[in-house]
């Protein structure tokens, strides 16, 4: 199990602008990304030498700025935690769940007068944007390419701040005309939740609040997260001393 906390994200924060202009800082949790590596001056690495390797990175979107439209190869989710905007014709505030499918175009991002944050996360490396139109002719070559996107309601912060009990409770976040796959679960003080990736391609959870220990006892906090591929064997997690509260994202299988 990959897991790393926002303390260690933050450590590695660094500026980027996108190339049509929008100020952005990008944190990253676990892997690289092509935005860490060119902040750096770095070459991005090529795809192979990557593969396989899960991707979780914050952005924090300047207000008023605009990612443009793009897609990328890889499946992933985008969960928004801070600020409000849009997406595509969505808008969104924390927390909002996006999900675009592998070569599924999506955008443009755009950020209120607050600004936007949001944690973007793959289960593979991805060598980065593919910007909008100009990458058309890529989406064209691929042959029965499908377009999947889908965008949740957002999930009513007042959920954090009641419940007890010693039950753990699931709930599936709303999306309209599409199955989705990101769930939110609470977990009283001390109670076990299993991390099972059978009957996905792997899976992300995301603390909300309290605090998950897994058998090792490493303990993440809010703002941690955690990846499970999808050969990885089930394996418990506890809740702390405060209990928990985290999102769960799951990969579909193609």
């Amino acid at each position: 199990m990959l897991q790393a906390g926002l303390e260690q994200a933050l450590a590695r924060r660094l500026r980027y602008v996108t190339p049509g202009g929008a100020l952005t800082h990008v944190s990253t949790y676990l892997g690289s990304n092509k935005m860490e590596w060119l902040a750096q001056g770095l070459a991005v690495p090529t795809a192979q030498s990557l593969a396989g390797q899960p991707m979780a990175y914050l952005v924090e979107q300047a207000p008023g700025a605009t990612v443009d439209a793009h897609f990328h190869a890889v499946d992933q989710f985008q969960l928004f935690v801070a600020g409000s905007g849009r997406i595509g014709t969505h808008t969104v505030r924390a927390l909002t769940v996006h999900y675009a499918g592998a070569f599924s175009p999506y955008g443009p991002i755009a950020a209120g007068d607050q600004g936007l944050s949001y944690v973007t996360l793959r289960r593979d490396w991805d060598p980065g944007a593919q910007w909008m139109p100009a990458a058309a002719p890529v989406l064209r070559a691929l042959p029965e390419r499908r377009h999947v996107a889908y965008t949740t309601e957002p999930l009513d912060l007042d959920v954090l701040d009641g419940g007890s009990g010693t039950a753990v409770q699931w709930r599936e976040l709303a999306v309209t005309g599409h199955a989705g796959g990101a769930q939110w679960c609470r977990a009283a003080a001390g109670q076990c939740v299993v991390a099972d990736s059978s009957g996905s391609a792997g899976q992300f959870w995301y603390v909300l609040a309290g605090s998950l220990v897994d058998a090792q006892g490493r303990q993440q906090q809010r703002g941690g997260c955690l990846f499970m591929a999808a050969d990885q064997p089930p394996e418990p997690v506890r809740a702390g001393a405060a209990g928990a509260q985290f999102l769960q994202l799951r990969f579909p299988l193609s």
